[in-house]
């Protein structure tokens, strides 16, 4: 078994919870509770704005702990969001924001809404270059059968 594999046995599922209990995050990780708390204070500094770190930094990380919800023995990274994904619908915490892992078919379904969203918003901007390519195409026909 290779080492990436390795620190998969001993992954953990875990939750970050400060004085009220209803707001929480869950994340996954292969590192010791402790150390991965003081990455997420570390990274609340250089990125303040996810809703996560504006919580906790509301609150000065004080009484906010790492609790585990599940050691997880799996011989990957996508075993262990998909572990994570099934503690993000089960418990749905108020802090994330992002699901760590989506199926494909949630992604292709995510995916149309965007772009029936964008076109949506954008309807003449995308009228006029379908415009100009069936123009284009047009022009390359006719130059390859007068040729």
């Amino acid at each position: 078994m290779t080492q990436t594999h390795e620190r998969y046995n001993h992954a953990k599922i875990y939750k970050l919870v400060g004085e009220d209990p209803t707001d929480f995050y869950i994340g996954s990780t292969c590192l010791a509770l402790r150390q991965r708390l003081y990455l997420h204070k570390s990274a609340s500094k250089k990125k303040p704005h996810r809703t996560v770190y504006t919580h906790f930094n509301a609150l000065n990380w004080q009484g906010v702990k790492c609790v585990l919800i599940e050691e997880v023995k799996c011989q990957n990274k996508e075993q262990l969001l998909r572990r994570g994904r099934h503690f993000l619908d089960l418990l749905n915490p108020t802090l994330n924001k992002r699901k760590p892992w989506i199926s494909h078919e949630e992604f292709m379904k995510s995916n149309r809404e965007r772009q029936a969203n964008w076109y949506a918003k954008n309807t003449d901007k995308a009228k006029e270059y379908q415009a100009n390519y069936r123009a284009e195409k047009k022009a390359e026909r006719l130059a390859e059968q007068s040729a």
